[in-house]
């Protein structure tokens, strides 16, 4: 639901040691709500975390795109290439060796690589901003979500939806979930307000806090929502909440 199809391509010119990814990582996984759905959390991904966030400040970065981008309340950049070049193979091995049903022989195909920035104050937001979302029914697509911001921004937290008890969308109950809630915020009047604690809708039952060059990795079909603070809304990419988002998917051979 929050991906941005118009995307500010940055020109600026980088070395390409600037982007790459530490050799160790340390994973920590946690299991969330009913389903005991597993996400995955790593500290200390890049090696050189404020080159990706010098690069989002740079001049003529996120004012290239100032129009509405979809669902997500806020601007995108694209991320450097090398970023997302040096990301992906991680990433493979990390979901194959993590997620059971995962072969590590699928083919993993990838959305563009976006730098994200929160600044839609939340009397502007539209209705379906003001609630958990997932962003696809497809269980092999991933979410791979990258903090550039420190611990005063909200992280994201993730939710069960008390009127089908559902926590992840999945394909063969989208239809049945989709009803309901469209169905809710018809008739709901909901405050102007980023989603952060339960609701007479939607019941928390996880949440991974901020840390500034920490990964967090979990599946789209995952109901969810940024943990908006209101200090988050803040269009400087060195002192607001800015991430790199991306989007994997696994086919099978």
């Amino acid at each position: 639901m929050y991906f941005c199809s118009q995307i500010a391509e940055h020109r600026i010119m980088n070395n390409q040691d600037d982007y790459q990814i530490n050799r160790h990582l340390h994973i920590n996984t946690m299991l969330v709500g009913n389903e005991q759905e597993k996400i995955l959390i790593i500290d200390d991904l890049a090696q050189t975390p404020n080159t990706l966030v010098a690069y989002a400040a740079q001049e003529n970065g996120f004012d290239i795109h100032k129009g509405p981008c979809n669902f997500y309340p806020g601007l995108k950049l694209k991320a450097p290439t090398k970023y997302s070049d040096n990301l992906m193979p991680v990433i493979k091995k990390i979901i194959a060796t993590h997620y059971d049903e995962i072969s590590p022989d699928w083919e993993m195909h990838k959305a563009e690589c976006a730098m994200s920035l929160i600044t839609i104050e939340p009397e502007n937001l539209r209705v379906v901003q003001t609630t958990p979302h997932f962003d696809t029914a497809n269980p092999y697509q991933f979410a791979v979500l990258l903090y550039l911001c420190n611990e005063n921004h909200g992280g994201t937290a993730f939710y069960r939806h008390k009127a089908t008890g559902y926590e992840t969308i999945r394909r063969n109950i989208r239809k049945e979930f989709e009803d309901i809630y469209f169905k809710e915020i018809e008739t709901s009047s909901r405050p102007k307000a980023y989603f952060t604690e339960s609701d007479d809708y939607f019941e928390k039952i996880g949440i991974v806090n901020p840390r500034f060059n920490r990964m967090v990795i979990y599946r789209s079909c995952l109901l969810h929502a940024a943990h908006i603070q209101p200090s988050s809304v803040n269009p400087d990419p060195r002192t607001g909440r800015l991430t790199i988002n991306s989007f994997v998917a696994f086919q099978e051979n």
